[in-house]
């Protein structure tokens, strides 16, 4: 950690803001995780940590994914279905009104 960083963590400290303090990242992580947040966040880590956890959170299966699939197929094949029994039933409204007509 420099000195910067330890500098912000004592004020946060004292200003009671919530702080996040993490060990062990190797220097490489590191430095990348602060540059993204520099770049992308404008030096907003803790967005930048909750971006990550976001699409990382999106990214792990629930495991009811085949699921879900499944349903999202049968909703297609019932509107599929729908729209072709409504095809069927316009002739024979259509030929009812025009025997009304007639008669």
């Amino acid at each position: 950690m420099g000195h910067d960083e330890k500098i912000d963590n004592i004020r946060k400290r004292i200003t009671g803001e919530p702080a996040l303090s993490i060990s062990r990242i190797p220097e490489k992580t590191r430095l990348a995780f602060i540059q993204f947040a520099d770049d992308d966040f404008c030096s907003d880590r803790g967005m930048c940590l909750k971006f990550l956890v976001d699409n990382y959170q999106g990214l792990i299966t629930t495991g009811i994914e085949h699921i879900e699939i499944e349903l999202s197929i049968q909703k297609e094949r019932i509107e599929s279905l729908g729209a072709r029994l409504s095809k069927l039933e316009q002739p024979k409204e259509e030929e009812v009104k025009k025997k009304k007509r007639l008669g």
